[in-house]
């Protein structure tokens, strides 16, 4: 999913203890100031993606070098958190420090392990809480400017782009310290219709047909104006990014529910490369990127008038943008647990976020304070489901992604299984469960598993290699290894084992009634091929649950990001709460609402084609409005 893993990265930051001279102590004071054990200790945490191990060096007095020598982050997002966290620590000699933005929960899960590493050492975690820093803070500045982008995502840099190559000046604002944002560490292809690329290849898919699509699976609970002008918009913005360098390729649909629709989903070619290229032109037409430079507040004048956004540099000091124009392009709020915890109908502490943890509502609440209103913040990309917990072995990874009976919490079956073969629906209807659910089999199921696999094939086999399509093989391979990674997941509380039903519903907490009801009425299913309940089709109605040991897997929502949050025109303009548009203030990609309805379509590439669609709209529609007052 665009995530990176590097092992055994050690980013070491040392400090040399001053000599007994400067610091005026003897060698006997020093003995009587014995803070640690000295000696290197070790410690494992919970990670974002992973596990993370630190090792921290101490003498007696000082903590001397962390280590981070072991960890599955991003390294483009926590690259800040593993240089900077350390030097300040080790500098400081202070636990006093704060996480570092974009990147919270590696943070905490750094400083927890350094922490018990303090402890270890016979350190005093409290004391070292308790001492703060002297931190000095920058000038503030103040510059002017005609578009000032807060954001450096997919809809920003399209934004940045569509503005600058009109002619005005454009400077963007980027809170973490590298560009591209989800669009470039998460997304891996935009949808389009009438693409250049999809009419040599003959492919008949309009933008009628994706907006007939769009407009009934939303009932027309969203803004259709703005569905049409992102679909006309589309094809077009194929072409224009490959302007920029960013190459992409019309390629077969990546989910097997998908494989016989038409071709709409075109693949970055090269997203880092893509990127590079674009910011590449930015630079040539005069645009400035601040990183490390978080969005905080917009200016309003006396009339209502957005004028410009403060933002804080990295050095602390202020940074004052007038502009003409503002486009909030922060990419939603999927990184802002309290947020998530207010407008979701799960526990999203529950649910694997593989959402930009950047991404904090920053935008949403800037536009929100300036009056602007709220449309669609409910709406979630939820996608597939997922084993919450760091496994060594891949058998449970494999099993999720077949269509084994699924209960929800009362022991009870919610959906057609099949539905893991379309990863939009497949999340909508975990999320619609509640968040979570359990597949259930047996030891018969387990043993054959084990020695043949299944002709079923795994939901995620054709993404993982749309590169090598000649490898893809519609099934699913003997789990050799499906014994002792089924005890690794009893071991780590995501499998349950009971010898009869009774006991299974103990454990995961359903009704035993209700359980065995519904194993009884889904084992006849398999017999007669005939699901009269979910309709799943007989060529899923494979594995009967009968045969004692009975194994429980439990599975989590999974979510991409939001998606919503401001309501916009057509124009990506910002709209007040008496539905008026807000002078100067556009916002697009994920930050806006309109485009979804109340869930995620089951369309390939559809929110980067909205990021990108929006920006670029945004950017055309703020530098006409400056050339032409």
């Amino acid at each position: 999913m665009g995530l990176r893993k590097s092992h055994f990265l050690k980013l070491t930051a040392l400090i040399l203890m001053m000599i007994l001279i400067i610091t005026g102590c003897n060698e006997d004071e020093l003995s009587e100031s014995r803070y640690y054990n000295s000696g290197t200790y070790a410690s494992e945490v919970e990670g974002h993606n992973g596990n993370m191990v630190v090792e921290v060096t101490f003498s007696d007095a000082k903590i001397m070098q962390i280590e981070v020598i072991e960890h599955s982050e991003t390294i483009d997002i926590v690259e800040p958190v593993f240089e900077n966290m350390p030097r300040a620590i080790i500098n400081n000699q202070t636990l006093a420090i704060d996480a570092i933005s974009g990147a919270t929960v590696t943070s905490v899960a750094l400083l927890s392990a350094i922490e018990d590493t303090v402890e270890q050492a016979g350190g005093d975690v409290q004391a070292l809480r308790s001492k703060e820093i002297d931190d000095e803070v920058g000038e503030d500045e103040e510059i002017t400017t005609d578009v000032v982008i807060v954001g450096a995502g997919a809809s920003g840099t399209a934004a940045a782009l569509a503005a600058a190559e009109n002619g005005v000046d454009v400077v963007i604002l980027e809170k973490t310290n590298a560009i591209g944002g989800a669009g470039l560490l998460g997304a891996e292809g935009l949808l389009a219709y009438e693409s250049q690329a999809q009419k040599e290849a003959l492919e008949t898919a309009t933008i009628d047909d994706g907006f007939r699509y769009l407009t009934n699976y939303t009932h027309f609970n969203a803004n259709t104006k703005l569905t049409r002008a992102i679909l006309e918009q589309s094809p077009d913005t194929i072409d224009w990014l490959l302007g920029y360098g960013m190459e992409t390729l019309l390629i077969e649909n990546t989910q097997g529910a998908h494989r016989d629709d038409p071709r709409t989903y075109h693949k970055y070619a090269d997203k880092n490369v893509g990127f590079e290229n674009m910011y590449n032109h930015l630079e040539a037409m005069g645009a400035v990127v601040y990183t490390n430079t978080p969005g905080e507040t917009l200016i309003v004048d006396e009339a209502g008038h957005i004028t410009g956004v403060i933002a804080r540099k990295e050095d602390g000091g202020a940074l004052t943008v007038n502009a003409q124009a503002v486009i909030i392009a922060t990419g939603g709020f999927g990184g802002n647990m309290d947020m998530l915890k207010e407008y979701m109908s799960i526990n999203p502490e529950d649910m694997f976020n593989m959402a930009f943890q950047a991404s904090t509502g920053d935008g949403i609440n800037m536009a929100f304070e300036a009056g602007a209103d709220e449309f669609g913040i409910r709406t979630f990309e939820m996608h597939a489901a997922m084993i919450n917990a760091n496994l060594e072995g891949a058998s449970l990874s494999s099993l999720v992604n077949i269509p084994l009976l699924w209960v929800n919490q009362e022991g009870v079956r919610f959906t057609d299984e099949s539905n893991v073969y379309d990863h939009a629906y497949w999340g909508n209807s975990v999320y619609g469960a509640g968040g979570y659910y359990y597949f259930l089999f047996d030891n018969n199921t387990v043993s054959e598993l084990k020695e043949e696999g299944s002709d079923l094939k795994n939901s995620f086999e054709r993404t993982f290699l749309l590169a090598h399509p000649e490898l893809v093989t519609g099934i699913t391979p003997p789990l050799t290894d499906i014994e002792q990674d089924l005890e690794e997941g009893i071991n780590k509380d995501v499998v349950w084992k009971a010898d009869t039903i009774e006991e299974l519903a103990e454990q995961i907490g359903a009704d035993p009634h209700r359980l065995g009801e519904t194993i009884n009425q889904y084992n006849q299913a398999v017999q007669e091929k005939n699901d009269v309940e979910f309709l799943k089709p007989e060529e899923f109605l494979k594995y009967e649950v009968s045969e004692g040991p009975f194994y429980a897997v439990k599975a989590v929502s999974t979510s991409l990001g939001t998606l919503g949050g401001v309501r916009i025109n057509e124009r990506t303009q910002a709209l007040s709460t008496d539905l008026k548009p807000i002078n100067g203030l556009y916002v697009v990609g994920n930050d806006a609402g309109g485009l979804y309805g109340d869930t995620y379509p089951s369309l390939e590439g559809l929110s980067l084609s909205f990021a990108f669609n929006s920006g670029r709209i945004a950017g055309y529609e703020s530098a006409y409005k400056i050339l032409n007052k």
